[in-house]
């Protein structure tokens, strides 16, 4: 399945996308909850073998009850949903809330994703702004370590794409000339090939 389609990885693992060093443990992801696309994603979460994350039940007793849940109208009711898979943790968000700000759709944020590839599957990460709007909003010990490390990889992208706007500004005003252009002066000629005369 491709997920460009469906979804924009938010959190721990779009950060790292990004560069960040941070380790993570699960995989976030905000999904277009169109109909037809909640049923790709749960075709897909059955193929995983996607089990609720809930306390108390062995995990086949949970991959047993979770036949019945991985389906489109129970996720497309819920904001989010926590599950594991055998790729590991999965947390499915309808939105991604930001401090002072409206919380993001998958439509809000896939106009300010970037495309990027994680081992062989292609994907869409959230922006590094967005990102850091949902830290700030979480707030929790953990976001806030997160943080300096994201303001920093931010400040260093805006000094990188200020340079390259700059360098590019420098090359469009730079005067091309073109040899077919060049007029030799009245009453003289060039120099024929050969003759040695510098």
């Amino acid at each position: 399945m491709d997920t460009t389609e469906i979804a924009v990885i938010v959190g721990g693992v779009a950060a790292i996308g990004h560069g960040a060093r941070r380790p993570t443990e699960d995989l976030d992801v905000v999904v277009d909850f169109e109909r037809t696309n909640l049923r790709r994603l749960a075709v897909a979460m059955h193929e995983l073998n996607a089990r609720a994350r809930t306390g108390g039940y062995l995990d086949a007793e949970t991959l047993e009850l979770s036949k019945a849940l991985v389906h489109e109208d129970l996720i497309g009711s819920t904001e989010i949903t926590t599950w594991q898979t055998d790729a590991g943790p999965l947390d499915i968000l309808r939105e991604l809330p930001a401090a002072n700000a409206a919380p993001s759709r998958y439509h809000d944020l896939i106009v300010r994703s970037s495309a990027s590839v994680v081992g062989s599957v292609a994907v869409q990460l959230a922006s590094l702004d967005d990102i850091i709007a949902s830290k700030r909003w979480a707030n929790r010990p953990k976001d806030r370590a997160a943080l300096d490390e994201l303001e920093a990889l931010a400040v260093r992208k805006a000094t990188t794409r200020h340079a390259e706007r700059s360098a590019d500004a420098e090359d469009v005003s730079r005067p091309i000339v073109d040899d077919r252009t060049r007029r030799t002066p009245p009453g003289t000629q060039p120099p024929e090939p050969g003759l040695g005369i510098p």
